[in-house]
């Protein structure tokens, strides 16, 4: 019988982000007769919907348990893991790499790779920059999930030595009837964390302006994050506060898109969204920021 490749994700957490619905839907999506799949999460089981999505035959999980903060004693755990696992290829996510350079060091023949999902300025803090320049020194294999990420990549690195995998998504999920024709308000749908990237500001100034205009629409934003009470409070501070569902996490997202008319996104950068190829899937109109 031939024998599996054995293929390791290494990712933070197993959060919200697009990054983690990417990982879960290449697993599930993989070719279980040629390959064999593991998850290393640095974190917790967070006991969400996507770490629910996992069973047994879609891959074996490892969470670290890891608390917040650079934890060295971590890139010993993760080694002893590794050469426990042995695998063939290793495919790591986020800013996991500074936990992975000494093993990469002594282990010639592991095929590396890593998955920049955004804007390469953008994602790491000057630390972890070096140790991405680094990792992409000693063969650690760049993968940008669009042109435009994988040029970021070519630039902020210098590097030629990237390739490029554009992100995709299980589209039956979100598939749609031809919408018909209906009566009652435009429903306008956001799917993001409140941070200062998704720029839910810009989102608001929009709306508000809207509503001067017009009173046949409503708006839903899903999401959650560190800003979400500054954005309620300046809904209210612009009188569009009934205008607007704040529904935080959900796990309904593709009946969610189907029910909507136009999916808007403001955000001030971005790599190849998954929410935005969700939404066109679910015949959506698109209207988002030039990014």
């Amino acid at each position: 019988m031939k024998r599996k490749i054995k293929v390791v994700h290494i990712i933070p957490d197993l959060g919200n982000g697009g990054a983690e619905r990417l990982v879960i839907d290449l697993i599930k999506n993989g070719n279980r007769d040629s390959f064999e799949y593991y998850i290393i999460s640095l974190y917790p089981d967070p006991k969400n919907h996507l770490s629910k999505e996992l069973s047994a035959k879609d891959a074996t999980t490892y969470y670290l348990n890891k608390t917040p903060g650079f934890k060295p004693h971590f890139i010993f755990k993760i080694w002893a893991l590794l050469r426990q696992i042995s695998p063939d290829v290793i495919h790591s996510h986020r800013y996991v790499l500074r936990y992975l350079i000494p093993f990469y060091l002594i282990s010639r023949n592991v095929i590396k790779v890593h998955t920049v999902h955004n804007i390469a300025e953008k994602e790491l803090d000057d630390k972890k920059y070096w140790v991405h320049k680094l990792a992409f020194k000693i063969g650690v294999i760049p993968i940008g999930i669009s042109r435009e990420i994988t040029n970021s990549i070519k630039s902020f690195y210098r590097t030629n030595k990237v390739k490029t995998i554009n992100n995709g998504i299980p589209l039956e999920k979100f598939r749609a009837e031809k919408k018909k024709a209906k009566s009652g308000p435009i429903k306008i749908i956001n799917i993001g964390r409140f941070s200062e990237q998704k720029n839910h500001l810009a989102l608001l100034d929009i709306i508000k302006e809207l509503s001067s205009k017009t009173d046949n629409f409503r708006v839903t934003l899903i999401g959650d994050g560190p800003l979400k009470s500054k954005i309620e409070d300046r809904a209210k501070d612009f009188n569009i506060i009934d205008k607007i569902d704040f529904l935080g996490i959900r796990y309904d997202v593709p009946d969610l898109l189907r029910k909507s008319d136009i999916f808007i996104s403001t955000s001030l950068w971005e790599g190849l969204p998954l929410t935005i190829i969700e939404a066109m899937a679910a015949g959506n109109a698109i209207l988002a920021s030039n990014v």
